[in-house]
């Protein structure tokens, strides 16, 4: 919820719609959407993270910062534990060693960061951290029947408003479900919020949407508006949310924020130094005011990627 530590928010675009997390984890760790990179960039845990050179979490290991990354699920899922250790991470804890699991809550994940959390900053207490994690709960399929859940998700939220019944039947089934486990992510983050702001150490936390759900399509069914600037397609829209526990002016308004972007931005908040790669990344989010892939000065955008592959050699050949 946006208060009074709130610095940016917003609506975000992806790259991916209905699955393929691990892409939009790519894109927060390298600044680089895997769409640039055709099929292989499905692939990114094997076939990219090996090759990139600027990566968030050496950003922030330069300034001085350990960083860990707390896997909600197993480190072999789609090279995950390979890959975070390519990205540059320090620690990979992997949440099947942590009782973590395809059905975990948010809850569950809390308990671990709570302890992992205290764990490390009695280890090194001096040290700032980088910690990344990703929920679980919110995975598919979202069919619990209704009447097995709490109210008010216990009975259609939605009746009638889709046609055929059928199709209104399912929606209201998937986002009974969505909306309940939803709420609960909302409650883990105001108990994540708590943690933090009193743990006594200057913190920026952000989160974000990785992807809509899909509802096995249903989900194009659902009218959407989201702003121009989010481009044509409204079903790569997610949102983002960055708070400080100290105070900070807000940060520039975006109408839609690309989440290559969203690195160079927590590094604003964190007043962390850049290397050339994030100068660059930086410089094009206010060029083009948010865009990415639709930005308006397609030249400007052309010489980014020249510049990016060319001249900073962002991707090593591959060995």
């Amino acid at each position: 919820t946006p208060d009074a530590r709130t610095r940016a928010s917003g609506p975000l675009v992806v790259h991916t719609f209905g699955g393929g997390t691990w892409t939009s984890e790519f894109a927060l760790e390298t600044g680089l959407a895997d769409v640039l990179f055709g099929n292989a960039g499905l692939y990114a845990p094997y076939s990219l993270a090996p090759r990139v050179v600027h990566t968030l979490p050496r950003a922030f290991k330069a300034a001085g910062y350990r960083a860990i990354a707390v896997y909600s699920h197993s480190g072999e899922f789609l090279n995950a534990r390979n890959a975070y250790a390519n990205y540059g991470f320090d620690m990979f804890y992997d949440g099947t060693d942590l009782g973590l699991g395809w059905d975990s809550t948010d809850a569950d994940l809390l308990r671990v960061l709570r302890q992992i959390y205290s764990d490390e900053t009695e280890a090194h207490p001096d040290q700032p951290l980088f910690v990344f994690t990703l929920t679980l709960h919110q995975h598919g399929p979202h069919m619990t029947p209704l009447e097995e859940l709490p109210a008010p998700f216990d009975k259609p939220l939605f009746s009638g408003r889709f046609k055929p019944p059928d199709l209104d039947r399912w929606l209201n089934l998937n986002l009974g479900n969505y909306l309940q486990r939803a709420s609960l992510s909302s409650r883990m983050l105001d108990e994540l919020e708590s943690m933090l702001w009193s743990s006594g150490r200057e913190t920026v936390l952000m989160h974000f949407g990785d992807h809509q759900p899909s509802f096995d399509g249903a989900m194009h069914a659902i009218p959407k508006t989201v702003p121009k600037a989010a481009g044509p397609n409204a079903s790569r829209v997610t949102y983002f949310m960055l708070k400080t526990s100290f105070p900070m002016a807000r940060m520039r308004h975006y109408d839609a924020l690309d989440i290559v972007y969203l690195g160079s931005t927590l590094l604003d908040a964190a007043g962390v130094p850049k290397d050339a790669f994030y100068q660059a990344n930086t410089l094009l989010r206010e060029r083009c005011a948010g865009r990415y892939l639709t930005c308006k000065d397609s030249g400007m955008l052309a010489s980014y990627h020249n510049y990016l592959f060319n001249t900073l050699k962002d991707l090593r050949d591959e060995e």
